[in-house]
């Protein structure tokens, strides 16, 4: 029997904006050259051309491309279970700095989303599927888009730290400055300090979300347009 052959030709168009999020999913199949990512080499495995394929449907540009040259729907493995508890949505979108988003799902069956991914009606309805999303939390004003469409949506309440109310007006803080909160359903939200006012590249207002005092997800902010990403650390 010859040796099977996996897909040949995945590239990196032009619009790539070096946000980090397609290296994420596919380490060591893309990475990051003159400030862009590239494909490094072609998948050879399946599990290799299921990294690739995660990849080009969390891009925010849409710039990883297969060979065919269109993505497949059949190929998007969004939300994608991280574990038993936590679903990446992928799709990430251009107009919050190509951050990740979340769904955690909680005991009682209603689900939290962390941040947002492209606002489209059909994804929406997708992530719903996972169960009812009561909470919509934004953890950094550039993350703040597509928030109000999905809580809309969702029928879901919006949480934002008060330090980035003026990014979206009227929105309600997600806890004090200085105050950290605690909800035994909903987790925990500890208000960070940020930065001070005049260091103006680096945002003033960040928020902490303590998942069953074990997950936790924060904004980081790594000092360049690209570098905003909201990510996972296992809190131990």
């Amino acid at each position: 029997m010859g040796e099977e052959r996996f897909e040949d030709g995945w590239w990196v168009d032009e619009r790539c904006t070096n946000c980090d999020a397609a290296r994420q999913l596919a380490p060591g199949l893309i990475g990051e050259v003159d400030g862009r990512s590239v494909v490094l080499r072609q998948p050879s495995s399946r599990a290799e051309l299921r990294q690739l394929n995660a990849a080009a449907h969390a891009c925010p540009t849409r710039s990883i491309r297969p060979p065919a040259g269109r993505l497949e729907a059949a190929q998007d493995p969004f939300p994608m279970a991280l574990d038993d508890t936590v679903h990446l949505c992928g799709h990430n979108s251009t107009h919050t700095a190509g951050a990740n988003s979340y769904l955690l799902r909680r005991p009682d069956g209603t689900t939290m989303m962390v941040d947002t991914p492209r606002w489209s009606t059909s994804l929406a309805a997708r992530y719903e599927g996972l169960g009812p999303v009561t909470d919509v939390l934004l953890t950094h004003r550039d993350h703040a888009a597509h928030g109000r469409r999905y809580a809309d949506r969702f029928g879901a309440r919006l949480w934002i730290h008060e330090g980035d109310l003026d990014a979206r007006p009227g929105r309600r803080p997600c806890a004090s400055r200085h105050r950290p909160s605690e909800d035994r359903r909903r987790g925990g939200r500890l208000p960070l300090p940020g930065a001070h006012p005049r260091q103006r590249a680096v945002p003033r207002g960040r928020a902490v979300l303590l998942q069953r005092r074990q997950l936790l997800l924060v904004a980081r902010y790594s000092g360049h347009r690209g570098g905003r990403q909201c990510h996972l650390v296992l809190h131990q």
